[in-house]
């Protein structure tokens, strides 16, 4: 599994913040990710802004992983021993090819 997919993996059912390309800003609870980076988050919440009142009244979202210019992520959240094992893993497959 590539190193991103595992660190999203750790983060399912975590509080993360999405800072899209047109400046929209979401918050909410990770509830799903693919390979290709698009996420679905529940509890959406969002920062006030007026051209994105749209925004303000969805629970759940779908975010395109092509759209996504930041993810922010709270510290105490990345399992970093998960990273460490999955950077090893790699490391090793690509010395054993």
């Amino acid at each position: 599994m590539p190193l991103f997919m595992s660190l999203f993996q750790s983060l399912l059912m975590k509080k993360i913040t999405v800072e899209m390309k047109n400046d929209a800003v979401v918050t909410g609870i990770l509830q799903t990710v693919d390979h290709h980076l698009n996420l679905y988050l529940e509890n959406v919440e969002t920062r006030e802004q007026q051209d994105q009142i749209h925004l303000e009244a969805a629970k759940f979202i779908f975010v395109r992983g092509s759209t996504i210019r930041y993810i922010h992520l709270c510290a105490s959240d990345v399992d970093v021993f998960v990273l460490e094992d999955t950077t090893r893993r790699d490391i090793r497959q690509e010395t054993d090819i």
